[in-house]
């Protein structure tokens, strides 16, 4: 069985490795521009990527490392898009067959899933935000999906925070989700009522800053959890 600390990780690993997958779709996708500054952008971003694919690396790992402690047998690096499907579906899978007879760690572990998916819409967000404001790329489309997917992920959020948050000792992480949820509705009602120009430039800093805060959230609230992270085997 996962430890408390284990099913946290577990799922903020899962979706948090999109942030680098789904930004690294986008920017493929715009370096097929015929716009040669949006090339540009598109190549450099691909660089900060390449930069950043260790830290992504080393949380595939942990979490990869945690499921085969706990009995998987099977174990892949993803090195696409489709591939970190496949691998995000085999570890959910495995690690809710694991947690569906202990309801207290299933919570822990679908609300670090639900704050890895918020972290990884709001880093494409962000970038489409970026794209659009500074060169003039349409990506309305990409953008109210984020907003409409920011929602129903601080939605489904909500229901897991109450469970955990319902036991006394774990109260803070109720009182986190509804922080960080007062935060992204304001910056949405407030801040993002449109996509023009001025509200995207009001609005992408607070969408970070939320970003920064869901980061901190995560590394605070997996301090107050029992039991050990993952172990120190090398998988890959």
């Amino acid at each position: 069985m996962l430890s408390p600390r284990q099913a946290f990780i577990s799922g903020t690993h899962v979706t948090s490795v999109g942030v680098y997958f789904n930004q690294a779709l986008l920017a493929v996708r715009l370096a097929k521009s015929e716009n040669e500054m949006v090339q540009a952008q598109a190549t450099a971003w691909m660089k900060h990527l390449r930069k950043v694919g260790e830290r992504f690396t080393e949380m595939v790992g942990r979490a990869t490392r945690i499921a085969l402690d706990n009995g998987m047998n099977d174990a892949f690096a993803p090195t696409s898009p489709s591939d970190y499907l496949e691998w995000a579906n085999l570890l959910n899978d495995f690690c809710s067959s694991k947690l569906e007879t202990d309801s207290f760690r299933h919570a822990l572990y679908l609300y670090g899933y639900c704050i890895g998916e918020a972290l990884t819409t709001l880093a494409v967000l962000c970038t489409c935000a970026d794209f659009q404001r500074k060169l003039n790329i349409p990506l309305n489309d990409e953008i109210a999906e984020g907003v409409e997917s920011l929602h129903d992920t601080f939605a489904r959020w909500e229901k897991v925070s109450k469970a955990i948050g319902s036991n006394k000792k774990y109260r803070m992480f109720n009182r986190e989700w509804r922080r960080l949820n007062n935060l992204h509705l304001s910056i949405i009602e407030n801040d993002l009522q449109d996509f023009e120009t001025t509200s995207l430039d009001e609005a992408t800093p607070k969408l970070r800053d939320l970003s920064d805060q869901l980061t901190n959230a995560e590394r605070d609230l997996l301090e107050l959890l029992p039991g050990e992270g993952a172990t120190e085997k090398t998988i890959f």
